[in-house]
């Protein structure tokens, strides 16, 4: 439970190296997760040293040159976008006050953290097993809150998916579906001590008897 309620997104992360062991038990974690018929739909890529460096450098070039939409246009309910917003102002202060910070070039060079997980799945398989891919997210980020690791699932990066897949060379079959920087944090940046508000249970629950 402590776990839970201390697990945020961590934003900067130190330059240190993360033990291979480590990166292999938060794996572990994310494949005991749920599955509809123990499909097990996740497919997890990591990416590290070189390559990191030149998928970073790829997706800063494409950004610089093209600031892309995100690949979902559907218009969100009030309280959905009111949430959205609550977080972008309470964020502010904290952004603000650490030096460089910037969410877009932050998130497409995974800020700085020295290893990246490729989060996908056959796309074939239907997306309702998407939950199911959720489902292993959730454990790999408790895992590495567990062992002093932080990690920042990040879903902007989706919208360079062509230089992804370029950069790196990955299958056509395989669909991304999140990408989640992992590293050790940089408690000394302001923006780690910020934590996203969270909904009330009475605006997110209904009972009925």
């Amino acid at each position: 439970m402590q776990t839970i309620w201390e697990r945020k997104s961590i934003r900067g992360f130190l330059s240190k190296p993360v033990e291979d062991e480590l990166v292999k038990k938060v794996l572990e974690a994310a494949l005991q997760a749920p599955s509809a018929c123990n499909m097990q739909p996740w497919e997890f890529i990591v990416v590290r040293g070189k390559a990191k460096e030149e998928l970073v450098n790829a997706l800063i070039s494409a950004y610089r040159q093209e600031k892309r939409p995100s690949r979902t246009q559907s218009p969100v309910p009030e309280k959905y976008k009111k949430r959205m917003q609550e977080l972008f102002g309470a964020i502010k202060e904290y952004a603000e006050k650490t030096p460089g910070f910037d969410t877009w070039e932050g998130s497409l060079r995974f800020y700085n953290a020295p290893v990246v997980i490729l989060v996908g799945k056959d796309k074939n398989i239907d997306n309702l097993r998407l939950l199911d891919i959720g489902l292993s997210v959730e454990n790999l980020m408790l895992a590495a809150h567990a062992l002093g690791l932080g990690t920042c699932p990040i879903a902007l990066t989706l919208r360079y998916d062509d230089v992804i897949r370029q950069t790196l060379n990955l299958p056509s079959e395989l669909e991304l579906v999140l990408t989640v920087a992992l590293g050790y944090p940089d408690l000394t940046l302001p923006i780690n001590q910020f934590k996203a508000p969270k909904a009330r249970l009475d605006e997110c629950v209904k009972w009925i008897d």
